[in-house]
């Protein structure tokens, strides 16, 4: 099969060479987007100072570093971090809140949408209280929350069999504090981040129509799984919260999710949630992971309209990806692990409709084609 040179956007400098072609391709994405000042946001699973300092870098020789905004959720990077509200852009989206907080997602959103028919927005500390047993009970005679009698008498009476007169038993708080557990790691997460305001810097209601440039960096801490995937997910619903009115036209990424998802069992909710835009998920090592018949490969190929498989270690290669190539006309001699991890630096498989950008116009490519990038050194200004 004959290599094909995509000319991605030249690219200036960086303050540290990137250590594989997954990060050279991703900071050739954001060079277009800042120069084409396409407002983007950037997810990233660790706490990569040194690339966030290139962002930010990139964003000033552009002379765009006041549209930069810099959601860092590690406490001991210097650089200065922008507040987002965490809640009140999803009151009304019940779906996710189901998707956060699982059987008691209805009944949080329940509670904060009364506080927004009362005129009033939910800060991290009131959420709070709403995880405590004894508050909610309490609850239940506050006209305040009239329209969250249901939900609140579904959830005491039904899951906890707690009734109308005061107290509850032991085992009721034990089970309270398991149904519970989700909302108390979002509260501890948020609080310990010092990044939550209901007076944010960065809107998710008007996140693309800002023209901002979004860094958010999620470190992967040992541990603290289920508190990343929590993070994770609440992302893709905030970011899912800006209005779908835009004609993808663009081969510049709107969302980029880089080693945020690699970790997930499930990526239907923000797959489907971000359906709408331009949205680029890497995925590194996983497939070691992973039986051919697993449903997350199935739900990427499901849905992507384009799959770049670069060199990898991987020893397994799910069936379900190797179908959406052959599907795409990839022969089965093509899609085999040796030729995959066998690959010379940069190259890489794809297959789909693709688009890219060559002397600043894009093209589409549609089918399949085995490429070799290109990454250039000079200033786009």
């Amino acid at each position: 099969m004959n290599h094909r040179q995509i000319g991605l956007q030249p690219m200036t400098t960086p303050v540290r060479s990137p250590q594989s072609g997954r990060d050279q391709s991703l900071q050739s994405m954001l060079i277009q987007n800042i120069h084409h000042k396409s407002p983007f946001v950037f997810v990233r699973g660790s706490g990569d100072s040194p690339y966030l300092n290139w962002l930010h870098k990139t964003a000033t020789e552009f002379e765009c570093a006041d549209e930069f905004r810099n959601i860092n959720f590690d406490l001991t990077h210097p650089m200065d971090k922008h507040t987002f509200d965490p809640i009140n852009p999803l009151v009304g989206d019940r779906q996710s809140f189901e998707a956060l907080f699982g059987s008691v997602g209805p009944l949080l959103h329940e509670l904060c949408l009364a506080e927004h028919q009362a005129g009033e927005l939910v800060d991290l500390e009131l959420f709070r209280s709403y995880l405590d047993l004894e508050n909610l009970q309490r609850l239940r005679d506050q006209q305040k929350y009239e329209s969250a009698q249901e939900d609140l008498d579904h959830y005491l009476i039904s899951a906890l069999g707690i009734c109308y007169q005061d107290g509850h038993s032991q085992k009721q708080a034990v089970m309270h504090a398991k149904l519970m557990s989700k909302p108390w790691l979002f509260y501890h997460a948020l609080k310990r981040s010092q990044l939550c305001s209901t007076d944010p810097d960065v809107d998710f209601k008007n996140l693309f129509e800002s023209g901002k440039y979004v860094c958010v960096t999620l470190p992967w801490l040992v541990g603290e799984d289920e508190g990343f995937r929590l993070l994770s997910t609440l992302f893709a619903c905030l970011i899912s919260q800006s209005p779908d009115h835009r004609i993808l036209v663009s081969a510049n990424p709107e969302v980029i999710f880089d080693g945020v998802f690699d970790h997930q069992s499930s990526l239907a909710f923000p797959l489907r949630r971000l359906s709408g835009f331009n949205t680029v998920f890497t995925l590194q090592g996983c497939f070691d992971e992973v039986e051919p018949s697993d449903s997350f490969v199935t739900q990427i190929c499901s849905v992507a309209r384009a799959i770049v498989f670069m060199k990898s270690e991987c020893h397994g290669f799910p069936d379900s990806l190797k179908i959406s190539g052959f599907n795409h006309g990839v022969s089965a001699r093509s899609l085999c692990s040796r030729d995959i991890i066998g690959q010379s630096p940069g190259s890489c498989f794809a297959w789909g409709n693709l688009a890219i950008i060559r002397k600043d116009k894009p093209c589409r490519l549609i089918g399949h084609f085995h490429a070799k990038l290109r990454y250039e050194g000079r200033d786009l200004r």
